[in-house]
């Protein structure tokens, strides 16, 4: 059965665990509700860029979901982001397809406050297995809507029985702290501003148990 999930906006501001640059703001005493769009797949992740522009993920927890990410345009209407080449993984074909270049199976996605859009795919459709060079880190330049930066997880990283979950940034953007739902831990990833580009090491992993 398909799940219907609607996201709304208040005065500008989206409802439904929405990050904004990761800041957020009281919205005015006279701010009315106005609906954005529908979706008839779960939804996981909505985020805004500083200029306005809406994400969105599916995951394939209980379907193999037709898109992964998607930009919700104007209209409402969602479009695979950033292309359908990245969107085209298939649970039925995984036989067939390189699950690192792909998004297998997205939780969440961010928008930072440096014109990036990070995506979470710990790639593990259904809670299921983790599928083998499939998780990862992915960062778009928003500017270009291409791909910047592919950062792949090992095992000692995202072992079997591991769910990536979400990704939080440092004020200062030297750090990105990623979040294990499977696993239980939390990951500490370290980000460099190097010749005006967004860069990023594992240098190393550290993972921690905080439950």
């Amino acid at each position: 059965m398909l799940r219907l999930t609607t996201v709304t906006m208040l005065s500008g501001a989206l409802l439904a665990t929405t990050s904004l640059a990761q800041q957020s703001a009281a919205p005015s005493q006279d701010a009315q509700l106005q609906q954005v769009a529908g979706f008839e797949h779960q939804v996981t992740g909505v985020t805004v860029s500083r200029d306005g522009r809406i994400f969105v993920n599916f995951p394939r927890w209980t379907e193999d979901a037709p898109i992964s990410v998607a930009e919700v345009t104007r209209e409402g209407q969602i479009k695979p982001y950033p292309d359908d080449q990245w969107n085209s993984w298939r649970n039925a074909k995984k036989n067939q397809m390189s699950a690192g270049d792909h998004f297998v199976c997205v939780q969440s996605v961010v928008a930072d406050a440096h014109g990036h859009l990070w995506v979470v795919d710990p790639a593990a459709p259904a809670t299921a297995p983790v599928v083998e060079g499939g998780p990862k880190l992915v960062r778009i330049e928003l500017k270009t809507n291409k791909i910047a930066q592919v950062i792949h997880f090992d095992e000692k990283v995202a072992p079997q029985g591991s769910y990536l979950n979400d990704v939080r940034f440092s004020p200062n953007g030297r750090h990105a702290y990623l979040t294990d739902a499977g696993a239980k831990g939390l990951s500490l990833l370290w980000i460099y501003r190097l010749d005006a580009s967004l860069m990023a090491t594992l240098a190393p992993s550290r993972k921690k148990t905080w439950w």
